[in-house]
């Protein structure tokens, strides 16, 4: 009788369904998936993980296994050896490889229903660079891969079916309640994220810019804000559209600004100055001027426009992702530059 992968996979999650269940295989495997049944089932419902095999060749950002198959496994069994145990470097390797991403969270969602959150930074949390920006040379297995072991710190629930992408365009655009499309796809053009869904994990890819995460009871939303977004009020209209959708006021949404460019690093022109008081908040909150240097603080700049939008609980991830070298900057490493990625969702149990 045919023995399918789905299968074993999905009577496993119904038989234990307090624990969470991830497919790994080797990078041998990856010719022959599309010849498995489901195999697209797999990878949306069980976030596969690509390892290297001894023998096999290696697999991009990821554990080479020791050279051992699961049939030798099977046949010493039935040879009667119970005492057969996976060598110790197999343990070893995936226990490696499920280390936690480091992920800078608050206590400001405490108290709302199954909001989880977290700001990524440049570390993998195993001593590698984390890239989590999406390009067209992004669709390869270690990105892929960091994405999953970035998810299972987030919650042991997230999937990355779960995640929604945007292209931002530094404008202020506000994209509500769209289908997750994974890491590989956009589901539309925009810098802020709303949602009133479930199991729908909005992301914001920074290097610079200023991300921002809300929720409230009913709804959750994300916004990337860099110069041209503060200009354009992206926070403001994210808000609105937030309250919007869930017929909510301000005053019921809470909202964390995560790390970003310092105002000490970021020296400015004029028209940035002119855009961004153009949108109400006072130029000497968050301009300083010496000499012919103008900076730009806008951390104040966006709390401003929150203040003005009715928020009264706003929070603060420290950190400049130009002088910190945990974090990305396009500023300080132009376009060598990877993302960071700010993520919130609502997650059913």
């Amino acid at each position: 009788m045919p023995s399918y992968t789905i299968d074993t996979l999905r009577v496993l999650r119904e038989r234990h369904p307090a624990a969470s269940f991830r497919w790994v295989m080797g990078v041998d495997l990856l010719p022959q998936v599309d010849r498995w049944k489901e195999w697209p089932a797999i990878a949306g419902e069980f976030s596969p993980i690509v390892v290297g095999r001894g023998g096999h060749g290696q697999a991009a950002g990821s554990p080479t296994f020791p050279q051992i198959a699961s049939t030798d496994i099977r046949r010493a069994l039935a040879r009667g050896e119970p005492e057969t145990r996976m060598p110790q470097a197999v343990t070893d390797a995936v226990g490696r490889w499920f280390a936690p991403v480091p992920l800078a969270r608050t206590t400001a969602f405490d108290g709302l229903l199954d909001v989880c959150h977290g700001f990524s930074g440049a570390d993998d949390g195993l001593g590698e660079r984390l890239d989590l920006g999406w390009s067209e040379k992004s669709a390869h297995d270690r990105y892929h891969q960091d994405w999953v072991r970035t998810l299972a710190t987030l919650a042991e629930r997230a999937r990355l079916s779960q995640v929604v992408m945007a292209e931002q365009v530094h404008g202020g655009a506000v994209i509500v309640n769209p289908s997750p499309n994974g890491v590989h796809r956009f589901v539309g053009a925009g810098d802020g994220l709303v949602t009133t869904v479930e199991d729908v994990i909005l992301t914001i890819r920074t290097a610079d810019c200023v991300p921002v995460l809300f929720a409230s009871p009913k709804g959750l939303a994300a916004a990337h804000a860099g110069w041209r977004g503060v200009a354009a009020n992206v926070c403001r209209q994210t808000v609105e559209a937030l309250c919007m959708a869930t017929g909510e006021t301000a005053s019921d949404v809470r909202a964390v600004i995560g790390p970003h460019i310092s105002s000490q690093a970021y020296e400015v022109g004029e028209e940035v100055v002119q855009g961004i008081a153009a949108t109400g908040v006072p130029e000497d909150l968050f301009t300083t001027r010496e000499g012919g240097t103008i900076r730009v603080d806008l951390l104040a700049a966006v709390r401003g426009q929150l203040q003005m939008a009715g928020l009264h609980e706003v929070e603060v991830v420290e950190g400049c992702t130009y002088s910190d070298t945990g974090l990305h900057s396009y500023r300080r490493d132009g376009e060598a530059a990877g993302r960071q990625v700010a993520m919130i969702a609502r997650l059913s149990s």
